[in-house]
């Protein structure tokens, strides 16, 4: 049996991919970014935005903030 979820869905969820230890050292840095994107694109969200863009290029992320955001993007669990 062939698995379509992400035919059907366009992404994969995989529980436990993650320890909370290794999301608590992104999650501040996503809400960051979110809550700065949402600041800016409030109109767009709401109509038809459907996520966040433009996280690697944030003017609000630090060089270092970015840095952690591609190491976990680049580790070896994905």
């Amino acid at each position: 049996m062939k698995n379509t979820f992400f035919a059907e869905h366009g992404y994969y969820h995989v529980k436990a991919l993650y320890t909370e230890s290794e999301l608590s050292k992104v999650r501040p840095i996503l809400d960051k970014f979110h809550h700065h994107w949402l600041q800016e694109n409030q109109g767009f969200y709401q109509s038809k935005g459907i996520n966040s863009s433009g996280l690697t290029g944030a003017a609000c992320l630090s060089t270092e903030e970015k840095f952690t955001l591609f190491e976990f993007i680049c580790a070896d669990t994905l």
